[in-house]
């Protein structure tokens, strides 16, 4: 903000992956695997959070890194008998370091990802998520307020699960819940927020890597009166959140209505490939496979 240079804005694309879903010999996973949405979530995940820690260890990093999505993703889904591992030269791309040599193990997207959330957070940069949508039904912001309210004696133990019943049975999510208490440009005070879940749901051979990941510290943003708190997360203990959030808070004004950081905004709309042009190409590639079955 405030840079008037040409110098103001550079759109560069900073990872790319084109692979072959359909070959062994593929470059980003080591094997196929029959659930091909779970092989690109995996691959949309892990490029994201390496381009910025890219980005965040590079010669000229920017002081703040902001994702378009949660920080931190759940990844028990994802720990899948059989579930193919990241190639050696993939991972290596990912987290810029040739000299990295992980094994099956370690190139598994459970661990992996892991292994490049650590990195980034040991970077020191302030790097955060930006969430535009809040679908989720469970409070879970909201859930771990009254938690903590119930150990500090403040809410009896009935009384926390008489008001979570409550919300609950209306569908109410913390988005909706904090667009009631807050004002224009407040926001909540950040709490740690485990992203992975129940721990029943983790996959066993995964439960000591999944224990390790780090809490996103959550909170929720109210712009202007006009739109719902969108949720913001970093790293616990990170320099510049606070910052960060003025960045964030007067970067969704310059939009009326809009209430989302517009940089975001700008990237969103140059990422999406027109409708018209995807069914194209999507005919022609069926062609194409139809003819190599």
């Amino acid at each position: 903000p405030g840079d008037e240079t040409n110098a103001r804005e550079r759109f560069n694309i900073e990872l790319s992956l084109v692979d072959d879903l359909f070959s062994p010999e593929g470059q980003v996973f080591d094997d196929d695997f029959a659930d091909t949405a779970k092989l690109r979530d995996v691959a949309r995940m892990t490029s994201e959070t390496a381009a910025g820690y890219r980005l965040a260890v590079s010669a000229d990093a920017p002081d703040v890194i902001l994702l378009h999505g949660p920080l931190i993703n759940p990844v028990a889904p994802y720990g899948l008998e059989d579930f193919p591992s990241f190639g050696l030269d993939a991972c290596r791309t990912f987290c810029a370091d040739e000299s990295f040599n992980g094994d099956d193990e370690k190139r598994q997207f459970v661990a992996f990802y892991l292994e490049l959330l650590t990195r980034m957070k040991d970077t020191g940069k302030t790097i955060i998520g930006v969430v535009e949508r809040s679908v989720g039904r469970d409070p879970v912001v909201v859930n771990r307020i009254l938690t903590a309210l119930t150990d500090q004696r403040v809410l009896t133990r009935d009384a926390y699960r008489d008001t979570l019943e409550e919300i609950r049975t209306y569908g109410l999510n913390d988005s909706s819940l904090f667009d009631i208490v807050l004002e224009e440009g407040e926001y909540v005070a950040p709490v740690p927020v485990d992203r992975q879940g129940p721990e029943n749901k983790w996959p066993d051979r995964w439960k000591a890597w999944i224990r390790d990941y780090p809490k996103a510290l959550t909170t929720y943003l109210k712009p202007s009166s006009m739109v719902l708190p969108f949720r913001v997360e970093g790293f616990e203990g990170s320099p510049g959140f606070e910052d960060a959030l003025d960045l964030v808070l007067h970067t969704s004004r310059l939009l009326p209505s809009y209430g989302f950081p517009v940089g975001l905004d700008i990237v969103d709309k140059f990422a999406k490939v027109p409708a018209w042009m995807s069914r194209g190409v999507k005919g022609q590639y069926q062609i194409v496979l139809l003819r190599k079955a």
